[in-house]
């Protein structure tokens, strides 16, 4: 009995060929369309996909920016940027960014980062510093240092950080912590060039500067990408510039 049961479970050749056939048969009147309609659907995603990524490909909208004062002199160190948040696709960028101590002054004056960077403080002076600021949006101090790597500190809110140095009490200047990297700095002419990712809707832009009367959000305006092929022009209200000057002689108190 167990021989004949044994003999009755095991399929011939024959059988195995027809039971093949039928299964290939099943397949393709059956799995085939299917797969097919899986793939037009699969395509169709691909395609949907790659439209974003094509538009990015697209070159950047570049603004001409002036800023000026009220009587149209123009101001170096101004900020103009998009006042929007990052996008899911920006990267934070590895290397941190430099405000130098040079000739018992920070330079840059003014510094604009996104938020989440770092930024170091060298000293290249031959003589020590020791920077700090009380910002609510960062606070932080770095003991007298001189010969010797600056620490990281690394900005995690939007804002203006104003800094200054314990010893030297002229030296002054603005990290200005911005909600994503599209930014540009005015030169001595006002003049900046701010490029901005392809799109069809408008930009919100806003401008910084550290005498500014009021806040930015008085120099805010909504931007059409069309607007690009004519200069976009502020004229910004100042408070008096009451920063201390660098002495022209220095004792060697100061050292």
């Amino acid at each position: 009995m167990a021989a004949r049961r044994q003999a009755n479970t095991r399929a011939s050749p024959l059988a195995k060929n027809l039971g093949a056939s039928y299964a290939s048969f099943v397949m393709r009147r059956h799995l085939a369309p299917g797969l097919g309609a899986l793939a037009s659907v699969l395509l169709s995603c691909a395609a949907l996909i790659a439209v974003p990524y094509a538009r990015s490909a697209e070159p950047p909208v570049e603004f001409t920016v002036e800023v000026t004062d009220p009587i149209r002199r123009p101001l170096a160190d101004a900020v103009v940027y998009l006042e929007e948040p990052p996008s899911r696709a920006a990267k934070p960028r590895r290397a941190p960014y430099v405000m130098d101590q040079v000739g018992m002054e920070l330079v840059p004056r003014v510094l604009p980062v996104p938020v989440g960077s770092k930024v170091v403080f060298p000293n290249k002076d031959s003589i020590h510093h020791s920077l700090y600021s009380f910002s609510p949006v960062k606070t932080f101090e770095i003991d007298l240092y001189k010969d010797k790597k600056a620490p990281e500190v690394v900005f995690e809110s939007t804002g203006a950080v104003q800094l200054g140095c314990n010893i030297h009490d002229w030296m002054g200047g603005t990290v200005l912590v911005l909600p994503n990297a599209h930014f540009a700095v005015t030169d001595k002419t006002g003049k900046a060039v701010l490029r901005l990712p392809a799109r069809r809707l408008p930009f919100k832009l806003a401008v910084y500067h550290d005498r500014l009367r009021g806040g930015t959000e008085k120099t805010t305006r909504l931007v059409e990408p069309s607007a690009a092929a004519k200069p976009l022009i502020w004229r910004l209200s100042l408070d008096d510039d009451r920063r201390k000057k660098k002495p022209s002689a220095l004792d060697a108190g100061y050292r």
